[in-house]
């Protein structure tokens, strides 16, 4: 079931309305308020079919688009001096939007704000828009967005598909597009393309350079001291089942060294980062570079995407982050990083494109 985030407005709690049909066409379901009834799931469906210009004429109904609100506060984070914060900051849960059109529709609509301050700020760069796409960042981040959308504990396990087409019209905004890349990992071989999931194949379809790696045991140590109460208990929820643990090693100040291999991916962040400093190197004139994650951190072989990011901004380059809030790392809304940079990065957030990003089959 896909699930959308729109804008509430007043009370969450509203009472209760009847189906109507607008100005425009378009049928609205009942609303049914949290207290009245737990659980129900709303639908907005087109009640005659979309005209070219359908996306525009629903600009100024924004109230159509109602969905059931659950209960309790919700909020997307928006920091201190962030200048492009996002017009929706509460998640609605499951609008079910039935075919691969009104999807597309959808999107556009919500789009118009960030393509018409694409527009404002267009320059002529031959140097154009350099996308970069962690997928496995945004595919866990996907998954975890439509378990919470679905009410779902984050252990269950979700086969949802996302739709790649959707989320690359999301990143490029039909801009000058010079560079797309992907990089992932699979459980399995990686070089059969029977292999890939749909999303995958559908970014190579797009002229994404696919830079797919094999998963391999990685070894994690974990550190704990001979000496008394050094270790919280808490700490052994850090096994897992399907790890791999060997003898234990000492090391000179006393401390057990557990070492774990976990099946896991090695190298995906790195290719990203070596793409984005080729980007770099290679153009005279910056452009815009769109990174599709939301990870900050330092990888096992480099200093991680804010970093390469940093280069990239003092070397003249505007930057985009884009992933889920949940996935988004708090270094990206340091307040010194976007005072300083305040004019070149743009952060957003894919929660209200969870809907548009489901592709699961119709129902």
């Amino acid at each position: 079931m896909g699930a959308q985030f729109g804008q509430l407005g007043g009370n969450p709690t509203r009472p209760k309305e009847f189906d109507y049909q607008n100005d425009n066409g378009f049928r609205v379901a009942p609303q049914i308020s949290p207290k009245q009834q737990s659980g129900k799931v709303c639908m907005a469906v087109p009640s005659a079919p979309y005209s070219p210009n359908f996306a525009s004429n629903i600009y100024s109904v924004r109230e159509s688009h109602i969905s059931f609100v659950p209960p309790g506060t919700y909020s997307l984070p928006f920091p201190h001096g962030f200048t492009n914060p996002p017009l929706i900051q509460q998640p609605i849960l499951p609008v079910k939007i039935f075919s691969k059109e009104h999807k597309f529709l959808s999107l556009e609509f919500k789009l118009k704000k960030y393509i018409l301050k694409d527009q404002m700020s267009a320059e002529i760069n031959p140097t154009g828009v350099h996308i970069f796409v962690d997928m496995s960042n945004i595919g866990i981040g996907f998954m975890d967005a439509v378990k919470i959308a679905q009410g779902l504990p984050l252990s269950q396990h979700l086969k949802t598909p996302i739709s790649f087409e959707n989320l690359a019209r999301i990143l490029e905004r039909g801009r000058n597009v010079q560079k797309r890349v992907l990089a992932g990992s699979l459980a399995f071989p990686a070089s059969k393309r029977e292999n890939w999931p749909p999303h995958l194949r559908e970014a190579e379809k797009l002229n994404y350079e696919m830079n797919i790696f094999d998963r391999v045991q990685v070894e994690k140590k974990n550190f704990r001291s001979k000496r008394k109460n050094r270790t919280p208990p808490h700490r052994s929820t850090l096994y897992s089942p399907n790890d791999i643990t060997s003898a234990d090693e000492s090391t000179e100040d006393g401390a057990t060294a557990k070492i774990i291999t976990k099946n896991g991916e090695q190298g995906v962040d790195e290719n990203l980062h070596l793409n984005m400093m080729h980007s770099i190197l290679d153009n005279r004139d910056p452009g815009t570079m769109v990174l599709a994650t939301g990870d900050a951190a330092q990888a096992q072989f480099s200093d991680g995407f804010k970093q390469h990011a940093t280069r990239a901004l003092r070397a003249g380059w505007k930057v985009e982050v884009i992933s889920w809030s949940r996935n988004m790392s708090s270094a990206w809304y340091d307040p010194d990083f976007l005072a300083e940079y305040a004019d070149k990065i743009q952060i957003i957030a894919l929660d209200e494109f969870i809907g548009e990003l489901d592709a699961s089959p119709i129902v």
